[in-house]
């Protein structure tokens, strides 16, 4: 989920759900439950919320709406000729260079590159840990530890023997183990 104000990106309002009940691949059941999970104890509420996707992802916010008593604007945007759909309305083309078309398109290409940006990471995330787990003596809180202080496999190859030892829990033969192992 993003949030834009006034045109902009509001980056703290940024979210990331690990969906939970719909199967992989099922779109409305994701924003079904997106939306229920956002919404149920909200306080404040969007002045319109743009869904990607087509009549099925955008009936599937309207209906999640209804059942949580939001009152809402929703529309969605589908690709690949970004035609827009309101609910009960016909669908909307609107001019390549229409202000309000660029707009929706760069919401919808943000969130995009935040999700995309986030699976990268955790796939990222699992490949450093799996490469770290192999170090004997690295356990899961070692390797929680080390990855608060550096991030990446790049910054911990990059740190000294000595800095990986004044990591907490860690200690000078196994940074040493695990400096010669990558």
């Amino acid at each position: 989920v993003v949030v834009f104000e006034a045109g902009m990106p509001v980056k703290r309002e940024y979210r990331l759900y690990s969906i939970k009940s719909a199967k992989p691949g099922d779109d409305p059941a994701s924003i079904k439950e997106v939306l229920k999970r956002r919404y149920s104890k909200a306080e404040r509420f969007p002045d319109l919320l743009l869904i990607d996707g087509g009549v099925p992802q955008l009936n599937a916010a309207v209906d999640v709406l209804k059942e949580l008593e939001v009152d809402v604007l929703v529309v969605s945007i589908s690709k690949p000729d970004d035609v827009l759909h309101l609910p009960g309305k016909e669908p909307l083309v609107l001019p390549k260079n229409n202000e309000a078309l660029k707009l929706l398109q760069r919401v919808r290409d943000e969130a995009h590159r935040f999700g995309i940006t986030a699976q990268r990471r955790a796939a990222e995330r699992k490949v450093i840990q799996t490469i770290l787990q192999k170090v004997p003596g690295i356990g899961r809180k070692r390797l929680r530890n080390l990855l608060q202080v550096f991030p990446s496999l790049e910054e911990i190859s990059k740190a000294s023997v000595e800095e990986l030892a004044s990591v907490p829990g860690m200690n000078l033969e196994i940074a040493r183990r695990l400096k010669a192992s990558i």
